[in-house]
């Protein structure tokens, strides 16, 4: 099977060609805020080292994120617009799985985090050897990362993976790594779900976003008249 793979979700971006298990080519780049005119040209450029044409791929495999807003729907969008136009099929898989997967064999709880808003991030968690969350990812503060994890996971001893990792409080015990999301990996956990469950539609096929909690409201301050009561109660 051969697949194009791509991931969109994060400030490195990868595109992968793999036949089977094999990787025939895979180029990770910065986007510098100009993916949408340089997408095209990395993959045309990929397919032209791996001597292949979208014609003759088998499938299309698309990180979903979550990550940046625009970033993944630009991946999502063109990986779609291939699929229809060409007739091949498609699969989405959550960013934060692949990063996951391609530590897997290590053994080790993983944390995999991506940013959110300013001293929060989106974070996963998941068990030794797995490449699927233990619940879904979940905005969270970066002071409470490790002690969630630690929580839902029953260790202290994580793997912190993320381009955002180093927002996370440090910790004697935890691991802090920056990572992004491998085009090869998205690749590899589509063809295991094309397998298993079948592409997705091409229709109905979109991002994943995961929404931050409400925003923590004050108190109102009391009006004039409580403050002019107050002040009559203190003399």
């Amino acid at each position: 099977m051969k697949i194009l793979a791509l991931d969109t979700s994060g400030d490195t971006c990868s595109v992968a060609l793999v036949s089977g298990k094999e990787l025939l080519v895979e180029i990770n780049f910065a986007h510098h805020r100009r993916l949408t005119e340089r997408l095209p040209g990395i993959v045309e450029f990929a397919l032209r080292e791996a001597e292949l044409t979208l014609e003759e791929l088998d499938a299309f495999a698309v990180g979903l994120g979550p990550g940046s807003f625009t970033g993944v729907r630009v991946g999502v969008t063109m990986a779609k617009t291939w699929a229809e136009v060409l007739g091949k099929r498609v699969i989405g898989v959550s960013s934060l799985d692949a990063m996951a997967s391609a530590v897997s064999g290590a053994g080790a709880p993983v944390v995999v985090v991506v940013p959110s808003r300013k001293d929060e991030v989106i974070a996963a968690f998941y068990k030794g050897g797995r490449s699927n969350p233990v619940a879904e990812p979940k905005v969270l503060l970066t002071s409470e990362v490790l002690a969630q994890a630690t929580e839902v996971l029953g260790e202290s001893r994580l793997l912190v993976l993320g381009e955002c990792a180093h927002w996370i409080v440090p910790n004697p015990q935890a691991v802090l790594r920056t990572a992004s999301p491998r085009a090869y990996h998205i690749a590899r956990l589509g063809q295991a779900r094309l397998r298993v469950q079948g592409p997705d539609d091409v229709a109905t096929l979109a991002p994943h976003y995961v929404a931050p909690p409400p925003i923590r409201t004050h108190p109102p301050a009391p009006s004039l008249a409580a403050k002019e009561g107050e002040r009559g109660v203190g003399g």
